[in-house]
């Protein structure tokens, strides 16, 4: 299962997308997302391929650096969304082993990378609620950015 990205992405962020070196690849646009997905616990699905784009395949070169803290924050949220206790090693660890495969490149399975997918696309639609319109400036963008993320880290 690849990286997917909410086709509506690509018109939000297209005044900024190509806006070097702030976003390097599509995959920046996917961090962005996903940190505010993961960090409000917001996952959401989408429906079908026609909503979605496949980007890639793996993690790109320059996030496989963080590549394990990206999962751990992904499994760190979903023991709290899932009221699992780090205490409960069998909970952890079977819930574990529905989400990390060590023996493929992203270390997920098909359900772990759906998770991230679903983080991701949930940070989306924090992105265009919080937001009145599509960002034009980057830097203004990311300083929003970064006091949004702040703001839902402290709920």
């Amino acid at each position: 299962m690849p990286f997917y990205l909410r086709n509506d992405t690509d018109n939000w962020f297209k005044n900024i997308k190509d806006q070097k070196p702030y976003f390097e690849t599509k995959f920046d646009i996917y961090y962005l997302c996903l940190m505010l997905g993961i960090a409000s616990g917001k996952k959401s699905k989408v429906h079908g391929k026609s909503e979605t784009t496949e980007f890639q395949k793996n993690f790109v070169k320059t996030y496989i650096p963080v590549q394990k803290l990206i999962i751990g924050l992904m499994i760190s949220s979903e023991l709290k969304r899932y009221g699992i206790s780090p205490t409960e090693k069998t909970l952890v660890q079977e819930h574990l082993a529905s989400i990390i495969d060590p023996d493929v490149s992203t270390k997920l399975t098909d359900k772990g990378l759906n998770t991230l997918n679903e983080y991701a696309s949930g940070g989306y639609e924090i992105l265009a609620e919080n937001f009145t319109s599509k960002p034009y400036d980057v830097e203004e963008f990311l300083t929003s950015y970064c006091g949004l993320l702040d703001k839902i880290s402290d709920q």
